[in-house]
């Protein structure tokens, strides 16, 4: 079996591609604007965009990549990991019996790649707004674009969950049509 035929195959190539370039632009991101932050960050803010939280930008910034290294390990390794923590399949006792275990959890792995990538991309631009907030927004973050944004990834990734159900929902009844 080819890389292509494999469950996640290519696609698992590009889905950690992107998380690797997440990770990237992160590191971009905060080697740029780490000297250009005021020495206490605005790093909370309320629905209406005013700052009501601060903190060092060292820790600020500590903070975060304690954050991207965590979504950067769990998008690549996730499953292999913590394979009973599979939450989102149901009847796991059927997905994780052995003779499909390897599948299920190639499957998953790609589901929670591409989750990572979204959410470093997502953390990309939540960084973008906090440091925006605190260089030009005089501590006020912008709420008008944030706002959207969240949309989008939580919309996002309830898509991918949605299709991840889906896709285990069609492999059962194509094993129990080859079985009865």
């Amino acid at each position: 079996m080819n890389a292509e035929n494999k469950p996640g195959g290519g696609h698992m190539l590009v889905a950690r591609l992107c998380c690797c370039l997440g990770l990237l632009l992160l590191a971009e991101q905060s080697l740029t604007y780490y000297p250009m932050m005021p020495p206490l960050v605005a790093s909370h803010f309320a629905i209406s965009g005013a700052a009501n939280a601060f903190m060092p930008k060292a820790l600020f910034f500590g903070f975060m990549w304690v954050v991207y290294g965590i979504v950067f390990t769990y998008a690549l390794l996730g499953t292999r990991l913590f394979p009973k923590r599979v939450k989102i399949i149901a009847d796991k006792e059927f997905w994780l019996a052995p003779d499909r275990r390897e599948e299920t959890l190639a499957v998953y792995q790609k589901h929670v790649a591409w989750e990572g990538a979204l959410a470093l991309g997502f953390l990309y631009l939540v960084v973008g707004s906090v440091v925006d907030a605190n260089l030009h927004g005089g501590g006020t973050l912008d709420v008008r674009t944030f706002l959207p944004v969240l949309v989008a990834f939580i919309s996002l990734i309830l898509l991918l969950r949605l299709r991840l159900r889906a896709a285990f929902a069609r492999r059962r009844r194509g094993i129990e049509s080859v079985q009865g």
